[in-house]
């Protein structure tokens, strides 16, 4: 997987998880404040052992080669 370029924004948004594949490590994030749903992969959650969906969690967004991700994915 490629690196994440830097963080854009220090700012946290708040969002739902969609989807978790555990045999694969990542899942998707729909945003509360609707656009489309963020990328994230299990190195970068923080707090939450088995992502579940419906969780509500917060995050901070940077951009990869392939689109936006979340990061710093944590329950709220």
């Amino acid at each position: 997987m490629p690196s994440p370029l830097p963080i854009s924004s220090d700012e946290f948004h708040t969002g739902r998880i969609k989807t978790y594949k555990e045999d694969r490590g990542f899942g998707f994030i729909v945003p509360d404040d609707g656009g489309t749903d963020l990328f994230f992969h299990i190195s970068n959650v923080q707090g939450i052992e088995q992502p579940q969906r419906g969780l509500a969690v917060r995050y901070q967004v940077t951009e990869t080669p392939k689109g936006l991700n979340a990061v710093n994915v944590q329950p709220i």
